[in-house]
């Protein structure tokens, strides 16, 4: 069975992968990822397996020059308590990350041997390599 593919945004897929928040949500991203609903218990590990497969998708996020743009990121956001100033900075640094690597990304769900149908909905197992 061929594996889906969907475009997300690079928000998402970095809210994933470096644990920032940088959109609103990341739930719908999870979703599509294991092919289904998620129990709320499930969401850590869910996170966990999504961001182990992005980087192994997407292995240009996963570099040096990126833990150099995190730290940036970090040291700006620490460097200010007013919310709307802090979602202005994280906008900003975003669309410097979206010039190198692209708005949107393509992803594939994980493989159907990692998701296991439960019958109510879809958990996440070990990612196999």
């Amino acid at each position: 069975m061929k594996e889906k593919e969907h475009l997300f945004s690079l928000g998402e897929i970095l809210s994933i992968t470096t644990g920032r928040p940088l959109c609103v949500c990341t739930y719908n991203i999870m979703k599509f990822l294991v092919r289904g609903e998620l129990f709320t218990y499930r969401l850590a590990q869910a996170r966990a397996e999504c961001r182990a497969y992005l980087l192994r998708e997407h292995p240009e996020l996963n570099n040096s020059e990126m833990d150099v743009a995190l730290a940036i990121l970090d040291a700006f956001l620490e460097g200010t308590t007013d919310k709307s100033n802090r979602e202005e900075i994280a906008i900003a640094w975003l669309s410097d990350q979206a010039k190198k690597y692209g708005k949107m990304l393509a992803i594939t769900q994980l493989p159907v041997s990692v998701c296991v149908d439960k019958g109510r909905s879809f958990s996440v197992l070990r990612l196999r390599d």
